[in-house]
């Protein structure tokens, strides 16, 4: 059974810090932590709750438990309330997932969550982003979902 379901981090720029080690596509070579609105589509990682601001990405070639499927920007200059984000989310990262997975969302033995901005993060370091977000429901991940078909 799929899903899609939300969790909003509360991801504000103070004293994160980039511990990653990107090659020159990129991509995560080597594991470190990382702020969660720092996340880049492609991005393999552990870690994301609501209460941390941080994740540990790694190589998707290595054992994790989500990769960014998509990265959705909202615009506007105030925050557009929660339920608005949410809903936004739901409905553009089903849009993402497929045309990263290369299936039909409703098919697909993955899951899908988003990382949204919140009120704090929109104000305080401009956050727009939602980070489309596949992981299995039961399990770990030990590549890369990108073209899958999974």
């Amino acid at each position: 059974m799929t899903s899609a379901a939300g969790v909003t981090l509360s991801c504000g720029g103070d004293g994160l810090v980039d511990e990653t080690v990107r090659d020159d596509r990129g991509s995560v070579i080597a594991p470190g932590r990382l702020a969660a609105i720092d996340l880049l589509v492609g991005d393999c990682f552990d870690g994301a709750t609501a209460e941390s601001a941080q994740v540990e990405a790694v190589p998707c070639s290595s054992a994790h438990d989500s990769e960014v499927v998509g990265i959705v920007t909202l615009s506007g200059g105030e925050f557009p309330g929660e339920s608005v984000v949410e809903r936004t989310a739901r409905v553009r990262c089903i849009d993402v997932f497929e045309g990263y997975v290369g299936s039909h969302f409703l098919l697909s033995e993955l899951e899908l969550r988003f990382l949204a901005p919140t009120e704090r993060t929109w104000e305080r370091a401009d956050d727009r982003d939602i980070s489309c977000v596949a992981h299995l429901a039961d399990g770990r991940l030990f590549e890369t979902v990108h073209d899958s078909g999974r």
